[in-house]
């Protein structure tokens, strides 16, 4: 399985570059015995085929793996109005009824267990994550990239394309309301909010909150708990790293 190595910028991925190659029916039959951070990363490590990597795959690794042969995993700022808003998972049933929603749990092998446990005895084309974000998959790229674009589509004709998009160098300044874990991993320190990730960052959260306030969606915040434990990962402080250097 290729995935995208932790802290690389999808701007930045090419063909030949940016990607990491993993075992994934080892990866999947390892993920039973996993309870924890420590033992997820060490399972991700033990995966990758090439023993000269030095990167680390991206910690979303293990609920690709219990993905189709195609899986594309975007925080679409669309498909977010529904995931980040607490009427978004009723809207949900109504525009993307195919959809198979799966409540918050922090990325890493907390939300693969959770995503496993929630498709059991399903094969959900479109996977909506609460406060993260959309998951589609398919059999290949091209089907699978039309189907990604076609659940955007629906949300945009849903919502209509004039939504406020309001935009200053100080946005979401000091905000404590966080809406997904990127949020809380790329604002936490000046460097981080200046750099390409936390610039998109901040914008994707006026956006949101903004949208919302004009579509009468009331926002789905994560705990102060929830933001410190993101902060606190070791995996996301490697993330950090990448993104700094």
């Amino acid at each position: 399985m290729a995935i995208k190595a932790s802290g690389t910028s999808l701007a930045t991925v090419e063909a030949g570059t940016g990607f990491i190659w993993l075992d994934v029916l080892k990866l999947r039959e390892g993920l039973v015995d996993c309870d924890n951070e420590t033992t997820y990363a060490a399972l991700l490590k033990n995966c990758v085929l090439d023993a000269r990597e030095t990167r680390r795959p991206s910690i979303e690794s293990g609920f690709h793996a219990l993905m189709g042969a195609c899986t594309i995993h975007t925080h679409s700022v669309w498909v977010n109005l529904l995931t980040c808003s607490q009427e978004g998972r009723a809207i949900a049933q109504d525009i993307l009824p195919e959809a198979l929603w799966v409540d918050y749990a922090t990325p890493g092998i907390a939300l693969t267990h959770l995503v496993a446990e929630t498709m059991e005895g399903l094969r959900p084309q479109v996977v909506l994550l609460q406060n993260h974000g959309l998951v589609v998959t398919g059999s290949d790229p091209e089907t699978t990239a039309m189907l990604h674009e076609e659940v955007n589509r629906k949300v945009i004709d849903a919502f209509g394309r004039d939504l406020p998009f309001p935009w200053s160098d100080d946005v979401a300044e000091g905000d404590e309301n966080l809406l997904f874990p990127d949020q809380a991993v790329y604002t936490c320190d000046p460097t981080l909010r200046l750099s390409q990730a936390g610039v998109e960052t901040r914008q994707a959260v006026s956006f949101l909150l903004a949208a919302m306030r004009s579509l009468n969606l009331s926002p789905h915040f994560l705990s102060e708990a929830e933001r410190n434990k993101l902060i606190g990962l070791e995996s996301e402080k490697y993330r950090q790293k990448m993104v700094r250097s």
